[in-house]
């Protein structure tokens, strides 16, 4: 019924797929043709055009999506929702996203920047309508400027630096409760899980590098998220061509983060899966070579102490004061009064410690992709033809750390850790926020060389894998960070791949949905001790279906033991240690998901002093009803239906698509995370896109993506993949006019309107 009554008040608002249209920013013509799933083809005169293709189709199909990632970069939600989103605004303003993309822009290479200002141009031309969220809002549309899709990188890069929150969490942890609780309860990775290179390889221990950051803290102070991809050669395929799966995973919300895509040059063919706010394709191909990303990972941002003049703009260096940069960000907000955000820059970065909740201290944050640095890496892969050129596209990339996976129609497979590592002075290692103000505190002015990022080519095994875990063993190759997510992924896939031959498509599609998990084969013997132990879970397989009692009883007991461990071990921090969030960017910390390794070792040492507390969280999982996909079902989210209120219950009523049952947790290859705080919440984190790549017979390829191609809910593309994405199945994306049948084929022109002497060459 609310659908229907904002259908008649503000109308369908959908774009149109048909016709002819004159656009300004582009060279020649250009050709959009759409299947029957709204996946666009498009047809374009030169690479520039192409990239003014993506950003058109982007435009056309999420409006609403580029309008809230363009105003959470610069800071702009506040005037657009009001009050509500201060937080957000003052968050996006002190950091400085958009302030360091300006600066980043200068570095860019001319080829990168024209793209850039081509996609700007092409979500100018396609956002002719503004969106229904827009309209029931009373907003209106900014202008996409081309440095806003480097923003977006940056915030990106921010939500995916997974040891800035643990530097934080540590930090509160140690106030409340010492440094003892800290070494109790900080889940470093286990070290019999495995490595990336060599795949399958154990890592080794880590605990010396926290202990040794934890003593320099206190001689200052004193004391007071996923993914997976891999790849196969043909020596493991049904075809003799390498097979390449991605399953990126992020936030469950509506329009999907990705878009779906084929784009084709004169010389040029990309296709795969771009992420809405730029022209790059993340997962895909160009006929030639294939690519696969997860996150790496690599600890890329650090936290520093600041000793801040009472004057508030000097800041200590050494025994001396330096003037810090001071800028003055303007807040508007709808319905009060502006907000003047007053930020003090220091040689290491932003004073962050005002949006930081209960923090005691001056911080200041340091990151790689805060810095002006040049940029091609996932921007350009899509250029290369071979392995050495897609390495030397990899050479620049300061934004987020990502893993990798490569395959081409030679037969090869390769796996590269992409993003800026920095290397730190002394020997800090980043676990601990330290003090800005001492000799060795900053960073070498150049990061960790290229040539010693953990890299491989052709392993003897035939497979390579990474699902967030480890790159490297301990104590081999760099220092690149300790914060990296249980191997139990890495676990799984590690088995599949090492067991398995004669793969195909579809069998990578199975292996995509895979519930099992590697956990159980650790805990089980401990669970069988307890009294009380239900005969379904005595038999459980290990598989969190959503149709099963024992996962229910399973999770519930897991989720139970780690809190109440949590909580003898650190009870005033506690609710830190199993993922309360940090930011309004950021709801949960990336420690949640390295609580389940952290319970095992802790079982391995003394399962006799945590016995007790086991039977405890026995007693409670038993008492709770259901299956698995009962208790915590999945919702994909629209995001403003979180805003609360009346809007907030309006927009989930027309925009989420769910509740349905759902299995798995953060430990199994079909990721749906479950956090400690919220155990009967909706899944909050599951893989937001599933590839599978037929390296060399592209068309077979398989794409899926939870929701649709549109961003409209009166889109019949709103939805239409998600059954698909639940059953674990895909489409084709067309690669050519003649793949698509004319019945279900759109076409749309678009002529510039200046045309220039390209024109007539599409």
């Amino acid at each position: 019924m609310l659908a229907t009554l904002l259908q008649l008040w503000k109308g369908k608002r959908l774009p149109s797929w048909t016709g002819r249209r004159k656009v300004a920013g582009l060279q020649a013509t250009l050709h959009i043709d759409r299947d029957r799933f709204g996946i666009p083809l498009i047809i374009a005169a030169s690479e520039v055009d192409r990239a003014f293709g993506i950003g058109f189709c982007h435009g056309q199909d999420r409006a609403f999506q580029l309008e809230l990632l363009h105003r959470v970069a610069r800071g702009r939600l506040a005037e657009l929702v009001g009050p509500a989103a201060l937080p957000l605004d003052c968050l996006a303003r002190r950091i400085g996203f958009f302030r360091a993309a300006q600066e980043q822009w200068p570095l860019l290479d001319a080829d990168v920047r024209a793209d850039l200002e081509a996609y700007s141009a092409g979500v100018n031309a396609g956002r002719t309508i503004v969106p229904h969220e827009l309209a029931l809002l009373g907003g209106s549309m900014l202008p996409w400027d081309p440095v806003d899709s480097l923003a977006i990188a940056k915030v990106l890069s921010f939500k995916l630096a997974a040891n800035w929150d643990a530097e934080l969490v540590r930090l509160r942890v140690l106030l409340l409760d010492g440094p003892e609780a800290l070494a109790a309860v900080d889940p470093s990775y286990a070290a019999h899980h495995p490595a990336i290179v060599p795949p399958g390889g154990a890592v080794g221990s880590t605990l010396d590098r926290l202990a040794a950051d934890i003593n320099r803290f206190l001689a200052v102070t004193g004391a007071g998220s996923g993914s997976n991809n891999w790849v196969v050669a043909g020596s493991r395929t049904a075809t003799g061509r390498p097979l390449l799966a991605n399953d990126p995973h992020l936030d469950a919300s509506l329009p999907s983060h990705f878009y779906l895509l084929a784009a084709r040059g004169p010389e040029q063919l990309v296709a795969g899966a771009s992420l809405v706010g730029g022209p790059a394709v993340l997962a895909g191909h160009n006929g030639h070579i294939a690519w696969g990303l997860t996150a790496g990972l690599v600890d890329n941002t650090d936290l520093f102490l600041e000793c801040v003049h009472a004057d508030g703009r000097r800041i200590r260096q050494g025994d001396d004061w330096i003037e810090g940069e001071i800028v003055e960000e303007t807040i508007m907000v709808k319905g009060a009064e502006p907000v003047v955000e007053r930020v003090l820059i220091t040689p290491r970065g932003p004073i962050v410690s005002p949006i930081l909740p209960e923090m005691p201290y001056t911080l200041s944050l340091c990151a790689t992709w805060l810095k002006p640095r040049k940029v091609r890496g996932l921007f350009t892969l899509h250029r290369a033809r071979n392995w050495d050129a897609f390495r030397d596209e990899c050479r620049h990339w300061p934004f987020s750390s990502q893993s990798l996976v490569f395959a081409d129609s030679s037969g090869g497979i390769g796996y590269q850790l992409l993003g800026e590592a920095p290397v730190r002075r002394g020997r800090e290692h980043g676990l601990l926020p330290r003090p800005g103000w001492v000799a060795d505190a900053c960073w070498e002015a150049a990061p960790v060389p290229f040539a010693q990022m953990p890299h491989l080519y052709q392993p003897d095994c035939g497979w390579i894998a990474t699902a967030n875990n480890r790159p490297m063993p301990e104590g081999v190759g760099p220092y690149l960070g300790s914060d990296f997510i249980d191997g139990y992924r890495a676990v799984s896939l590690t088995r599949a791949l090492e067991a398995g031959h004669d793969w195909t498509v579809e069998r990578f599609q199975q292996l995509q949905m895979d519930q099992c998990t590697a956990a159980w084969d650790e805990l089980r013997p401990f669970v069988l001790q307890l009294d009380g132990v239900p005969e379904e879970l005595r038999q459980w397989d290990g598989q969190l279906r959503a149709d099963s009692r024992a996962a229910a009883i399973y999770e519930r007991w897991l989720i139970e033991a780690q809190v109440r461990m949590a909580q003898q071990l650190a009870p005033r921090s506690w609710d830190w240690v199993v993922g309360r969030g940090l930011t309004a960017l950021t709801p949960y910390n990336f420690g949640c998901y390295r609580r389940t390794g952290h319970l095992v070792a802790r079982l391995q040492r003394d399962f006799a002093r945590w016995r007790p507390l086991l039977q405890e969280a026995l007693q409670a999982a038993l008492a709770i009803r259901g299956t698995w996909g009962e208790q915590r079902p999945l919702v994909l989210h629209h995001p403003l239906s979180k805003a609360g209120g009346l809007l907030g219950s309006v927009l989930a009523r027309i925009f989420n698509l769910g509740p349905v049952p759902y299995g798995g947790d953060a430990d199994v290859i079909n990721q749906a995370a479950v956090l400690p705080l919220h155990p009967t919440a909706a899944t909050d984190n599951i893989a937001a896109l599933r590839v599978v790549i037929d390296v060399g017979h592209w068309s077979a390829s398989r794409w899926v993506l939870p929701g649709g191609q549109s961003g409209n809910p009166f889109s019949p593309h709103y939805r239409d993949l998600f059954p698909l994405w639940l059953r674990g199945e895909g489409v084709a994306i067309p690669l050519s006019a003649e793949e698509i049948p004319v019945s279900e084929r759109t076409t749309l022109e678009l002529q510039p309107t200046n045309p220039s002497t390209l024109d007539g060459q599409t």
